[in-house]
């Protein structure tokens, strides 16, 4: 019997679910009459394979016999209590499952000490089902600790998936795909296929947030096959689902259809899948149908939810029930009917803000097809307040930044606005959703809805003008600012403009001649041309972008001529995200004791980062520009995120990063500067780390790949290191759009610093800089050369 249980448990610890499950059950009957202490064994180990299918009732009926008197003090008696806490968690009494653990405690601490690290893990894993990461850590970190103070390997496995979730739930997701990674290269060595797979679907969650959808497929699909070769029934639905997640965001309707309808065949295998998952699952396939304008086949999953009693209002299911009846009500024209569901949403309390707002702005665009003007702007007022209330209780970062991105009744209000010929009250309203956490991080007023167009006129000089744009899947619109004048310009929708944008970039980056760039012409007309009339002489044009508008560098776009040119020959050109940020909530200028802190040249971290050739010759052009004694140079092995806290860089007017930088497009604060290895600690300065060190430089310069970041939120603007770095007080930042060609930005750096050094500003300097570079020909005068650096100011 010691061999076939010993078989049994490394079936079990490999995740081969099924075949440890067949032969526990073997074993079991086989000892039924023969030997009461092997039974026992053979009892947990088939309990354990139950739980791990998901038969969360089933396992905790075959534990309700007590151990015999031999086992009631050691192994298999914590292992009793710890099993039955995962059950009674999967049916969500986390009371019943604490209080087990706490007897598995006890148990372990008395008569089986190797069990303390498992009793660890479990702790851990009941609080992260609870959805409180902070307290799940700690019990997670014992239990790494413990596995490696007595080589258990399994448990380090196990231990390291399971930090991993913390970073994922704490929405750190680069990091928690870089434990994942480890997690799932021990795990393949060991052959411990269930913590293979668990680890597989975690990293596929991951990259889905970091917006990486073809990794995360990837992921995905191998943690479904391998969970379905496992007999892990409960994990293949779960990554079922999360397929689907990700093909629906990708508006995939086919694939989301299929990924969510094996997820519901999976939920009715299992013994007791609990009616919400059912139901949630039908209510994403009538949500698919509604994407792709099937609206027989939405209807029919949607009465599927009512007759599992989703229609009843004490059901969980209630609410999302209404909603989706309100959307299928709208969409077939029932107009009147979809206002009666909206309304019952915003009145129920059990509607959680999300619920509210989208029923509050669902309402006010009903309100304008039935010409109710009025009540269609009081539902509007009513969605943007009840954001506002729900986002003053956010207190997490990383929430604060993709919350206004959520709300996409600002749309709607804007152009409710506009053709109410409200302009400059639409423009309020779009100012009003701006620039939010950047101005509360930095200590000021958030912008305020009653914003002052003379104001912002006051401030401008002669030469100075605003394009404040504002992008929407009907139409866009231009706010263009002078000193004396304010107009507003109609643009295409914003689908348009984003696939024109696509399209030049590649232009851009496959390094075209002028006259071979075509998409660079079209954005001028598109995005410029309407306001050229009111262009001033030698223009200084700040542009406050929205959306796609981001990825776009305004300078590049081609002026339609006899002889067509680069519009940075015409004017200068610097980015901000709010009107508000940039003239009115002004930030202290604040005196530096020295002049510029360079960090970079570092040494490689992984062959994903190689070595940059040219950095050790940039920051020696740069660092000639000022004096030893007011200078701090930090390159090689030094030049670690460390060293730049420890460097004290709110003592300095600039600070200049020469090396890699990464952008990431869902999880902004995971954006960071790649610097070198340090034992123990990470070699990437996180977005999310430097905007809680003050600075107070007038400059920073990131010429890295990628620094400006990718991921545009409509209420926030630009997120990323120059996100990150105006948040922590810096006046501007220089950045990347793409990669930054390493050959030439050392003379552009350099170049742009003597700028600096004779009196110029930040934009006519980097203007400067590039302008020389166009006229002295060649490839360099190509965009991909000199426009990969921008300017972002906040004041």
């Amino acid at each position: 019997m010691s061999q076939r249980y010993a078989d049994t448990f490394a079936q079990l610890q490999s995740g081969d679910i099924d075949a440890a499950l067949q032969s526990s059950e073997q074993g079991f009957e086989q000892t039924r009459n023969t030997d009461q202490i092997w039974n026992y064994k053979f009892r947990v180990l088939r309990a354990e394979a139950l739980v791990a299918q998901g038969r969360a009732p089933d396992s905790l009926d075959l534990l309700e016999t007590d151990p015999p008197q031999e086992l009631a003090n050691g192994e298999f008696a914590v292992r009793r209590r710890l099993i039955q806490a995962r059950g009674l968690w999967r049916l969500r009494k986390f009371s019943d499952a604490e209080l087990r653990i706490s007897d598995a405690q006890r148990i372990a601490t008395v008569g089986s000490p190797d069990s303390l690290g498992d009793v660890a893990l479990i702790h851990g894993s009941l609080w992260l089902a609870q959805s409180d990461p902070a307290k799940a850590q700690p019990y997670f970190l014992e239990a790494l600790t413990f596995a490696r103070q007595h080589t258990q390997p399994f448990l380090e496995v196990n231990a390291e998936g399971s930090l991993g979730g913390i970073s994922m739930e704490g929405q750190r997701f680069d990091e928690a795909i870089d434990r994942f990674k480890e997690a799932l290269a021990s795990a393949r060595f060991l052959h411990a296929r269930r913590a293979e797979e668990k680890t597989l679907g975690n990293l596929g969650r991951s990259f889905y947030e970091l917006g990486d959808f073809p990794n995360a497929s990837s992921y995905s699909k191998q943690a479904e096959a391998l969970a379905a070769s496992l007999g892990n029934t409960d994990d293949q639905q779960h990554w079922l689902l999360n397929l689907g997640d990700q093909y629906f965001a990708q508006q995939n309707y086919e694939a989301t259809a299929t990924s969510y309808l094996q997820a519901l065949d999976l939920l009715k295998s299992l013994k007791n899948p609990g009616d919400t998952a059912i139901g949630d699952c039908l209510l994403g396939l009538a949500g698919n149908e509604l994407g792709r304008h099937n609206l027989p086949k939405a209807e029919e999953y949607n009465r599927r939810v009512e007759q599992m009693g989703g229609s009843k209002p004490e059901s969980p299911l209630y609410i999302s029930y209404l909603l989706t009846s309100a959307e299928i009500a709208s969409a077939k024209g029932e107009l009147e009917k979809a206002v009666d569901l909206f309304k019952q949403i915003i009145a129920n309390s059990k509607s959680d803000d999300s619920e509210r707002w989208q029923s509050q702005s669902n309402l006010a665009d009903l309100y304008v097809k039935l010409g109710k003007v009025q009540e269609a702007d009081g539902a509007f007022r009513d969605a943007i307040h009840t954001v506002e209330t729900a986002r003053s209780e956010i207190k997490q970062e990383e929430k604060l930044l993709s919350f206004l991105d959520a709300a996409a009744f600002y749309d709607g209000y804007v152009r409710f606005l506009v053709n109410q010929g409200r302009e400059f009250k639409a423009m309020q309203i779009a100012e009003f959703s701006r620039a939010r956490t950047l101005a509360e991080g930095m200590g000021m007023d958030a912008p305020k809805s009653k914003l002052d167009l003379h104001q912002v006129q006051g401030t401008l000089h002669q030469n100075e003008i605003v394009f404040a744009y504002w992008l929407s899947d009907q139409e866009s619109y231009l706010w263009a600012i002078t000193a004396s004048q304010a107009k507003l310009f109609r643009l295409p929708a914003q689908h348009e403009i984003a696939q024109l944008i696509e399209s030049y970039n590649a232009q851009v980056q496959e390094r075209r001649k002028l006259e071979d760039s075509p998409s660079g012409t079209a954005l001028y007309n598109m995005l410029v041309k309407p306001a050229e009339a009111l262009l001033p002489r030698n223009a200084h044009v700040i542009i406050v972008p929205h959306r796609s508008l981001y990825r776009l560098n305004f300078e590049t776009l081609i002026v339609p001529s006899d002889t067509p040119r680069y519009w940075i020959n015409d004017v200068a050109v610097e980015n901000t995200s709010s009107l508000a940020f940039r003239f009115i909530a002004q930030k202290k200028t604040t005196p530096t004791s020295k002049q510029i802190l360079l960090v970079g040249d570092p040494i490689q971290a992984t062959p994903e980062y190689p070595k940059l050739k040219n950095a050790a010759a940039e920051m020696h052009f740069v660092a000639e520009h000022f004096s030893p004694g007011q200078m701090a140079l930090i390159s090689d092995k030094n030049a670690t995120p460390d060293a730049y806290f420890a460097a004290q860089p709110q003592n300095y007017r600039y600070i200049d990063f020469v090396t890699h930088g990464t952008a990431v497009a869902l999880s902004p604060l995971d954006s960071a500067i790649v610097l070198s290895p340090e034992k123990d600690t990470s070699y990437k300065l996180y977005a999310r780390d430097i905007i809680k060190k003050p600075i107070h430089a007038e400059i920073v310069t990131i010429s890295a790949c990628y620094g400006a970041g990718d991921r545009t939120y409509s209420g926030e603007g630009l997120v990323g290191l120059a996100w990150a770095f105006m948040r922590a007080g810096a006046h501007h930042v220089v950045a990347a759009l793409w990669e930054a060609e390493d050959a030439v930005t050392p003379t552009l750096m350099d170049d742009f610093y003597t700028g600096l050094k004779n009196g110029k500003s930040p934009a006519d300097a980097l203007r400067a800089a590039k302008i020389k570079m166009i006229k002295a020909g060649g490839l360099n005068a190509r965009p991909y050369y000199w426009a990969s650096l921008q300017l972002y100011s906040g004041s």
